[in-house]
């Protein structure tokens, strides 16, 4: 089963090819479709990315005008991104994880 992030990349996808989802992914291959992700990684487009460039500039206005002692920690840009979801971390980010929890009890 496909993840939400996989799904909502398929809408994103079709509507910047001009088609349905249906019809996308009746027409193009697994390969070109992990190719298109591939892509979308590298130079992300759509209303997310807008999203990213507006927080940016918001978190750097915040960080200008916070006082430290109120809030120590800076301000981030997913601090200012509506609906953030953080990435599902990769197989290979789980298990460096778990290498470096092990390495801490040896």
């Amino acid at each position: 089963m496909k993840s939400r992030h996989d799904r909502r990349f398929s809408f994103r996808l079709a509507l910047a090819l001009g088609m349905t989802v249906e019809e996308m992914l009746d027409r193009m291959t697994w390969a070109e479709y992990l190719e298109w992700q591939e892509y979308y990684g590298l130079e992300p487009w759509g209303e997310e990315r807008a999203d990213l460039r507006s927080a940016i500039v918001a978190s750097l206005i915040a960080n200008v005008n916070r006082d430290a002692k109120k809030q120590p920690r800076p301000y981030e840009p997913t601090d200012f991104m509506p609906y953030y979801e953080k990435p599902e971390p990769t197989p290979q980010q789980l298990a460096d994880k778990i290498r470096a929890t092990l390495g801490r009890f040896r």
